[in-house]
């Protein structure tokens, strides 16, 4: 970034960052995280330099978050990144006094590199972007003679106004009603004991995703779809049939619009598919979920529902009685939309696909792993992603208990799945 475009760099949020800016706590941070485990053990001073570096070629995440008098916005910030060893929960919420102003937070961790990322910068998509350039400055300066300089990391090279725009405003159909939904259906939540402090339970798992992939596409439906439906099967065999509670069980699973428009935003660009499983009865077989999963998810991606989706999401954000409102008017309004969304669904499912970096870098990366953070409402999500043939299932719960999870990586293990399971602590049970 060349000192005149820092000197000016000036940035408006985009539709779903104007919301998450205005949401974050404690208990919601709105952060997810992203992590590479390499080959070897991490070198703190070459990946601070390669740190500064990608900043450099991608300036949209050199930022601090301003207040406005409606909105919130970005700004340059000039501090210097900051690149610590991991000692804290995983994806707490981003406070500025102790992060320099940044809205990320590059952590590692012996062969770990963490990249956290706090909802109104960026999505999946911009942080796989920035997580590969990142790898990629950092392994060529480890292995100049097997990675050579110049590398394309990606095929093509969008401009930076391409990389910064507002592609919900690019792409919104004419606007329509007030855009503010008027009802949210109650979702049944999972039953459990809080975990100690409100801290943040992680399981994983990995499996070969071609394994998966062959498991999913016998059943004629996508990994996402049966993922889905084998979470959902979960739900409702440990803990939905010995609740009382007539609610569905409602997943969230975000869609990545770059597939659906031409978009190479680093920005937030995603819609949301809520499928509804609404069991009645004991003993109800797998295929059941899996056939509604995958109904509703293809439904739910039809242009035409996504169009009608970003048409209302932005249509309240410029709904003239919204503008014209003060931010800190605003907030408490956004707060109350945001929680009663939050109420209507049960958990999440991430899928950020499967992931592939320059074959340069594979020798050095063994695998990716996805962690987005339970919330009390949604109190189990699922992050997913593979790189090479390496499947990572990530859960985070806010509840002790974990019979969704053994059961979910059970289940997969009765098909001949192999999994190898790991914990943040050391006392869990899976």
């Amino acid at each position: 970034m060349n000192a005149n475009y820092r000197e000016y760099y000036w940035h408006t949020l985009d539709n779903a960052a104007k919301l998450y800016s205005c949401v974050s706590t404690e208990n919601i941070s709105n952060v997810f995280r992203i992590s590479a485990m390499l080959s070897e053990p991490i070198q703190p001073e070459p990946l601070h330099q390669a740190l500064e570096e990608t900043l450099e070629e991608i300036p949209f995440f050199r930022v601090k978050m301003r207040k406005g008098f409606f909105w919130y916005y970005f700004e340059t910030n000039y501090s210097k990144s900051l690149l610590r060893e991991d000692n804290s929960p995983p994806c707490a919420r981003m406070e500025r006094s102790s992060n320099r102003g940044y809205l990320f937070r590059l952590t590692y961790l012996k062969r770990h590199i963490h990249f956290e990322v706090f909802h109104a910068l960026a999505d999946g998509n911009g942080a796989i972007i920035f997580l590969e350039t990142l790898l990629y400055r950092y392994l060529r300066a480890l292995h100049p003679q097997e990675i050579p300089s110049g590398l394309a990391v990606r095929q093509d090279t969008p401009s930076l106004k391409a990389l910064e725009e507002n592609s919900f405003i690019h792409h919104t159909p004419p606007p329509k009603g007030s855009g503010i939904p008027a009802k949210v259906a109650k979702a049944f939540h999972i039953d459990g004991v809080r975990t100690f402090r409100g801290g943040i339970k992680i399981i994983q798992g990995y499996c070969s995703a071609k394994a998966v992939v062959k498991l999913a596409r016998a059943e004629g439906v996508t990994l996402t779809a049966y993922l889905t439906a084998l979470l959902a099967f979960s739900i409702y065999t440990q803990n939905y049939q010995y609740s009382r509670r007539d609610r569905p069980i409602i997943i969230n699973v975000p869609i990545n619009l770059r597939n659906l428009y031409e978009s190479s935003t680093l920005r937030n660009f995603f819609a949301c598919v809520n499928i509804s499983f609404h069991p009645q009865g004991e003993n109800l077989p797998f295929g059941a979920f899996l056939k509604e999963a995958a109904r509703q998810l293809e439904e739910g991606q039809k242009e035409e529902k996504i169009a009608e989706q970003i048409r209302r999401n932005v249509t309240a954000e410029k709904n003239p009685a919204m503008r014209a409102v003060p931010l800190f008017l605003k907030n408490p309004v956004l707060n109350y939309m945001f929680l009663r969304n939050d109420k209507g669904q049960t958990c999440t499912v991430s899928n950020m696909g499967r992931i592939s970096f320059p074959e340069e870098l594979n020798p050095f990366i063994e695998r990716l792993e996805v962690i987005v953070p339970a919330t009390f409402s949604q109190s189990v999500k699922l992050g997913i992603v593979s790189y090479g043939d390496v499947l990572a299932c990530s859960f985070s719960s806010r509840i002790e208990e974990t019979d969704i999870q053994r059961y979910f990586f059970r289940f997969l293990r009765e098909q001949g799945i192999e999994i190898t399971l790991g914990c943040n602590e050391a006392s869990a049970t899976i």
